[in-house]
């Protein structure tokens, strides 16, 4: 069983794709090199921050985590496979003129 604290590399992989991780709220605090997650959660939010296409088929991402590992925590967890990607919200301007 995995244990807290979980240390967590900023780059991950999807296929042989490196991504780029960057955390959402303020829960993961960044110390060295590592993303490092202290308090249970129901879930962990990361945005991904590498301009990369979609997968062409639904795969997982892979974390890989930092030293020390506590517990039984794996050197590589996996997401459930994604899909699609969520494009990031843009302020639309309306109104004339140019």
């Amino acid at each position: 069983m995995t244990a807290l604290p979980i240390r967590i590399e900023p780059t991950a992989r999807i296929g042989d794709l490196p991504l780029t991780l960057v955390p959402v709220g303020q829960s993961i605090k960044l110390d060295g090199d590592c993303f490092v997650i202290e308090h249970p959660a129901d879930g962990y939010a990361f945005t991904v921050a590498t301009s990369i296409p979609p997968p062409a088929q639904r795969a997982p991402i892979r974390l890989q985590t930092c030293a020390p590992r506590i517990g039984a925590t794996p050197e590589e967890i996996s997401t459930n496979p994604v899909e699609l990607w969520r494009a990031p919200l843009r302020r639309r301007r309306t109104g004339g003129g140019g």
